[in-house]
């Protein structure tokens, strides 16, 4: 168990980069009220920045959990809603 640990990256990192990108995009949008026409061009591009890193971070967990924890079917339909979300809203809002 300890190596295979050693030999990839552990959920936790993925959890704690979702969180963080997660948290980054949930300021911006706090600030703005959540009206996407008051989010100025640069925290827009940041933004979308962002978002693309969260659909790579999600699409990395997922891979990792069919890999490591194929069982946990409930997690990744989860986290596959999740990046969909977020792949509507890079479309549909950036």
């Amino acid at each position: 168990m300890i190596e295979a640990e050693v030999n990839h990256i552990s959920p936790k990192n993925y959890a704690e980069t979702i969180d963080w990108l997660e948290n980054r995009i949930r300021v911006i949008l706090t600030e703005a009220n959540c009206d996407m026409d008051m989010v100025t061009s640069k925290d827009q591009a940041l933004l979308k920045q962002d978002v693309s890193k969260l659909i790579k971070e999600y699409e990395s967990y997922i891979n990792w959990c069919v890999e490591f924890n194929p069982y946990a079917l409930k997690d990744i339909k989860d986290f596959r809603a999740s990046k969909s979300f977020w792949e509507d809203f890079l479309k549909e809002q950036l």
